[in-house]
Formats: structure tokens, C-alpha cells, sequence
């Protein structure tokens, strides 16, 4: 808990994608954080992470659900974020809101400034979702 509180203090005020949501559902303990920086120490190029998520992007393509649509756009713009900070390292947390979503959070560790935040479900986990989604 000390971690999930150390985010909230922290970004409580700044302004990323699905901000509203991600804290409404930590307040109302519907979310929680599964993975902090502190849970694995170690951070990535952002360079590195640049790349999976340009792949990321790409494979999203195949799809046509408006959910796939947004989700390529805002890795496109964390894209965008990685690329304007290549000099810089990123941690990476995970917030899950089961049974099926999770917030993937992502910080610089220079400027210990958000750099995006991605909101993704496991579709193998609704039951009524409709196939063509």
C-alpha cells in the first residue's frame, strides 16, 4: 500500500490518459496497484520500451474495435513521449482492476514525470463481449 499511496501523492494532480478513471477506481478500492518499480528495482531504456511499443502498435492495426482503436492511438502517443526521452530510463506500474482490466503507467526516472498510461482488458475474461469487437 505504501507504493499505491507514493503514485496518488505523486500524480494525483498531473494530467495523463484514463487519470479520472484510474483514481475514481482507486478510491473506491475497485483497483489496485499488482506491480510497482519497487517490486522489480530496475528500469528500462526508454528506447528499449520505444520499440515494443511501436510493435505494439502495429500489430493493433489488425483489429477494429473501437476498444483496439483507442488503444493504438494512446500507444502512439506513448510512443511519441518514449521517443522525446531516449536519454531517459522508465518505471513501469501496474494497476489492476479485476476481473479483467489494468492501468500500465508509465514514468520517467529523471524527471519523475508521467509519460503515458495505457488502459487495456483481457476480452478472454467477458463473457458478453460481442465477437466482432
Amino acid at each position: 500500500m505504501k507504493a499505491q499511496q507514493e503514485f496518488i501523492d505523486r500524480y494525483q494532480d498531473a494530467d495523463f490518459p484514463h487519470r479520472n478513471e484510474l483514481f475514481a477506481a482507486l478510491a473506491s478500492g475497485k483497483c489496485e496497484l499488482r506491480t510497482s518499480p519497487e517490486d522489480h528495482q530496475a528500469s528500462l531504456p526508454c528506447g528499449h520500451l520505444l520499440n515494443i511499443y511501436r510493435r505494439r502498435a502495429e500489430h493493433l492495426k489488425r483489429f477494429n474495435s473501437p476498444h483496439s482503436e483507442t488503444l493504438q492511438d494512446e500507444t502512439l502517443a506513448l510512443c511519441e513521449e518514449l521517443s522525446r526521452n531516449l536519454d531517459e530510463c522508465c518505471l513501469i506500474w501496474i494497476f489492476a482492476m479485476p476481473p479483467n482490466s489494468k492501468f500500465i503507467v508509465f514514468e520517467g526516472t529523471q524527471r519523475k514525470r508521467m509519460l503515458g498510461c495505457l488502459y487495456a482488458f483481457d476480452r478472454r475474461l467477458w463473457d458478453d463481449l460481442d465477437p466482432e469487437e
